[in-house]
């Protein structure tokens, strides 16, 4: 992902910030409310401090975290987040021993605010430093420690009102231990020799991992934001009606062909009386046009009857020429007026069918002065108001989230885009929800954005009512899941001759794996439980040093090795 798309879903760099304390805090309110429901709250809180120093913080944690720092001393609302976060691990560590010591929340905050302080920096400064490759690093870390585990002790001591100077003193010297861990130069290899004891002391414990069968899961982590399915724009179908009403708001849910809004039909109904009083009269002429057909017909007959008395009497010479042709010019001057009439009432009639056909448009334009939705669905956006002039030309008076079908549109890495296909399952989280949403792949666009570098799969989300629309998700695509040997990625070390293990033999001896995972290939993956590595057949059942994480389940226990030679 590039940097500049992370500004799609946060405003600034403190936004980021916000989001990475409130997921580490959240970590944080988890592991606390363990210690206190435990029957030994400051063994466990021993556990969860020693693999925040051992495991959690790496080299990867390092820069992001003095990133931070650096930005908290340049921006005032970076450093009241990061103020806030190392009140709220202050506030857990003092309500940890009040509950051990048994005092109220203000005497034990009176007693150890200055303990409390005093953990969260040294955890601080490891984290920032992060010297576990220099030289010594082991007697430094052994060290710190110490530190924490002497600083523990002070915290989980009940004392009396006039013990405040042995506290000081005690403080004092946990003090001294912290100052001298910065100042103290490194033991040479000889001085190590010359104190193995010590050097034994001061390993830290370990936990022994079984290999055991478990199921691997090939996943795509992808994010992006929750959009609708289908959204549906609805526009005036008239022109020109200012708004009268407005019957349905933003988040209605409505049916199809629900009333939405109502326009003006003033100007229509007089239009609709203009057009009704053109088809009446249409109609007056068309009787008009058949009384004139009738009477030219009359005529057109009775000219042909004069027409052809009149040529008889010209055969017998009773009449002159001029006579019959006079009386045959009638004849054909009756019958065109025949012609006049019958085309006039044509006319007539098609005024008519113009008038019914004008009168029917109206009609359809009254009923489209109701404003109703195509399609049944939920109502994200209204632009629509009172007074305003109707356009087809201008927003969407409404937009409909159609049938209220809702999916996430989550940015793929390009890498990972041909490994998606339709119908693979999801796991779905966002901040609003305390258990992830299931979904599943409902279909993967054919291109890649040449400008991001990433592809897009769109995710249809089980749980509708649990989500909203432009809602920030992540989502962990399930690609492929099988069964296989494994341990936790935590006991593997790597070198240069690839990646090793640490296998207890009989006696409680340590000793590195003599197969390496180069052959075959690991395989890294997640269980419900935390990230596993893969193992070579034939290994079911064996014992591997790991460092145990605070309240992880599994067949393990706890045991002492002696460093390897």
């Amino acid at each position: 992902m590039s940097v500049g798309n992370f500004y799609r879903y946060f405003p600034s760099k403190a936004a980021i910030v916000e989001a990475i304390v409130r997921r580490d805090l959240e970590g944080v309110e988890r592991d606390f409310a363990a210690v206190v429901s435990s029957d030994d709250p400051m063994a466990r809180l021993r556990e969860i401090l020693r693999y925040r120093i051992e495991v959690e913080l790496c080299e990867e944690d390092a820069p992001l975290w003095a990133e931070i720092t650096a930005m908290a001393h340049r921006n005032p609302e970076i450093a009241g987040i990061c103020e806030r976060m190392e009140t709220e691990i202050r506030r857990a560590f003092l309500g940890i021993f009040a509950r051990v010591t048994g005092q109220p929340p203000a005497e034990a905050e009176a007693r150890f605010a200055a303990h409390a302080a005093f953990l969260v920096m040294l955890v601080r400064a490891w984290a920032l430093d992060w010297p576990q490759k220099r030289a010594g690093a082991v007697e430094l870390k052994s060290l710190l420690l110490r530190s924490i585990d002497a600083t523990l002790d002070e915290g989980g001591t009940v004392r009396g009102a006039g013990c405040f100077e042995s506290e000081r003193s005690a403080m004092r010297r946990v003090m001294t231990i912290a100052l001298l861990a910065g100042l103290m130069p490194w033991a040479s290899p000889a001085q190590e020799a010359a104190t193995p004891a010590a050097g034994a002391q001061a390993l830290p414990a370990i936990t022994v991992s079984t290999v055991v069968r478990r199921p691997m899961r090939d996943r795509v982590i992808a994010s992006g934001l929750i959009g609708a399915v289908e959204l549906v724009q609805v526009q005036p179908l008239i022109e020109g009606q200012p708004i009268e009403t407005l019957e349905a708001d933003v988040g209605d849910t409505v049916a199809e062909g629900q009333v939405l809004a109502r326009l003006s039909v003033s100007t229509l109904e007089l239009q609709k009386s203009q057009f009704t009083a053109s088809l009446a009269s249409a109609r007056a002429t068309i009787a008009q046009a058949e009384a004139q057909v009738l009477e030219a017909k009359a005529s057109a007959d009775e000219a042909e009857r004069v027409n052809r008395r009149t040529a008889q009497l010209r055969q017998q010479g009773a009449a002159s020429q001029a006579a019959a042709d006079t009386a045959q010019a009638a004849s054909v001057s009756a019958n065109a007026r025949v012609m006049v009439a019958r085309q006039t009432l044509e006319a007539a009639r098609a005024q008519v069918a113009l008038a019914e056909a004008q009168l029917a448009n109206i009609e359809l334009q009254l009923n489209r002065t109701s404003v109703v939705a195509p399609v049944a669905g939920e109502i994200v956006s209204r632009t629509a108001k009172v007074g305003a002039i109707a356009s087809a030309q201008g927003e969407p008076m409404f937009t409909l989230l159609r049938d209220g079908q809702l999916e996430l549109f989550a940015d793929v890495a390009e890498q990972d885009l041909l490994r998606l296909r339709p119908g693979q399952k999801v796991l779905i989280r966002t901040l609003g929800t305390a258990e992830p949403l299931e979904g599943t792949v409902r279909l993967v666009e054919p291109t890649i954005d040449t400008a991001t570098r990433l592809g897009r799969a769109r995710i249809a989300i089980g749980q509708m009512e649990a989500v909203r629309s432009g809602m920030f998700a992540e989502a962990e695509i399930l690609v492929s899941e099988r069964d296989a040997l494994a341990v936790p990625v935590t006991a593997v070390s790597g070198g240069a001759d690839g990646a090793t293990v640490l296998r207890v033999r009989q006696g409680g001896e340590g000793g590195a794996d003599a197969r390496h995972h180069g052959h075959p290939r690991p395989r890294h993956g997640r269980d419900r439980r935390g990230p596993v590595l893969e193992r070579p057949r034939g290994d079911e059942g064996r014992r591997l040093r790991a460092p145990r994480r605070p309240g992880e389940p599994g067949p393990r226990r706890t045991r002492q090795l002696r460093r390897p030679r």
